[in-house]
């Protein structure tokens, strides 16, 4: 992750820790992580989604809730161990902050 600092900080990421404090959830926002966990799963209509968990340079990590229209755009950008910038909106449920994602990126080295 250390290599991607300088991309990282050109696309405006904010890092998760801030992420986290946001209230508005009408508010786009931009992050970039290291995926480190996926888990697929269908949704009522048989469609793919996935739970991703990134974390970032700090060490924090995020879960990311990628439905299936954001899926069918972005699916080559979803691997473990991928470093990828995300944006889209924080959700907070039961005091747990998630991003829905709206667009990701993988980012190279």
């Amino acid at each position: 992750m250390i290599g991607y600092a300088e991309k990282i900080n050109k696309y405006k990421a904010k890092p998760i820790s801030e992420l986290i404090t946001i209230k508005n959830e009408r508010l786009i926002v931009r992050t970039a992580g290291l995926v480190s966990k996926i888990r697929k799963i269908f949704t009522k209509n048989g469609q793919p989604m996935i739970f991703a968990t990134i974390e970032d340079l700090e060490q924090k990590s995020l879960e990311v809730v990628v439905f299936t229209s954001v899926l069918e755009k972005t699916s080559a950008v979803w691997s473990e161990n991928n470093v990828v910038i995300i944006e889209g909106r924080i959700s907070v449920r039961d005091g747990q902050a998630k991003m829905i994602c709206d667009n990701a990126k993988k980012l190279e080295a």
